[in-house]
């Protein structure tokens, strides 16, 4: 009965760190962003901008013109005008802190999972269970 109970235990711990695991991948962010000058800009593209008010937004340019861009903030169309703009950075994938990440968290979660195991294994062993 008591080595039932540490089995649900062990599946229990076995599913939370799987729980973390899926979770931590999921809210963690593999972006980073990288200044550039506003010569630099592509319609389509995703950017973090600083206004002269120093806001900072999420944007996506949908057309470039001489003196504004046409973007989708918030979900909305907005026009800016290139003198507003302070600074500007753009959004790229970083594959090195994906992989560190992913790297990590399945390292320790294995490292759990198999201590869980161990644990179990060892408070069990010499004895003799005999059949119901």
């Amino acid at each position: 009965m008591r080595s039932q109970i540490k089995i649900i235990r062990n599946i229990k711990l076995t599913k939370s760190i799987i729980s973390i695991w899926i979770l931590s991948l999921t809210l963690s962010s593999c972006y980073s962003y990288k200044s550039i000058n506003n010569a630099q800009l592509e319609t389509g593209k995703y950017y973090k901008i600083t206004a002269e008010n120093n806001t900072v937004s999420k944007i996506k340019i949908i057309e470039k013109k001489d003196d504004s861009l046409v973007v989708l903030k918030n979900g909305k169309q907005v026009t800016v005008s290139n003198s507003e703009i302070k600074n500007t950075k753009v959004r790229k994938f970083s594959w090195l802190k994906f992989g560190g990440l992913y790297f990590g968290v399945t390292l320790v979660a294995g490292a759990v999972i198999v201590f869980a195991v161990l644990l179990n294994g060892f408070q069990h062993s010499g004895t003799i269970q005999s059949p119901p």
